[in-house]
Order: structure tokens, then sequence, then C-alpha cells
């Protein structure tokens, strides 16, 4: 039991953090927030509303290590300068 603690011990100080598998999307339907609102698909990854982001959304924690948590750029929303009221 002790050599399986000090492995256990050994595995989870090595590991650090875990980082969630990437996911992709096609349309918007596959990005489902826990409350049950949709976020958007853009650039197949899903992006969901933060109003600290300049374009209004903000990647998951899924699109990537390049892209995760990061705010979207607003030139390449699909329809960027659109206001969100006419999303």
């Amino acid at each position: 039991m002790r050599r399986f603690f000090v492995i256990a011990l050994a595995v989870f100080s090595l590991g650090g953090e875990c980082e969630p598998r990437e996911q992709t999307c096609a349309t918007a339907t596959e990005c489902l927030e826990p409350y049950g609102g949709y976020g958007r698909c853009v650039q197949d990854h899903c992006a969901f509303l933060d109003v600290r982001c300049p374009s209004s959304y903000r990647w998951d924690d899924a699109a990537g290590s390049a892209r995760r948590n990061r705010c979207v750029p607003e030139e390449i929303l699909p329809d960027a300068g659109a206001t969100l009221d006419a999303l």
C-alpha cells in the first residue's frame, strides 16, 4: 500500500496541471454553456460571451493551447462590426 501511495504522489507532483483536450466545432449548437446558452463557433473552436474582450467573445479552455481563454480578435468574427443586439 505504501508503494502505491509513493507512486501516486510522484505521478501527481510531476504531472502539474492537466490541459483540457482540444475540441473543435462546426456550428454554434456544439458550443453549449453550462447554464444552457450557446456560444459561437469561430474558426472551428467555441467562443463564449465575455464583456471584458473587445470583440465580446473569448475562446474556451478547449480551444487549443494557442487560443485557450484568449479574446477572439474582432477582425476574425464572421460578422465583425455588428452589435451584440444584431447577433
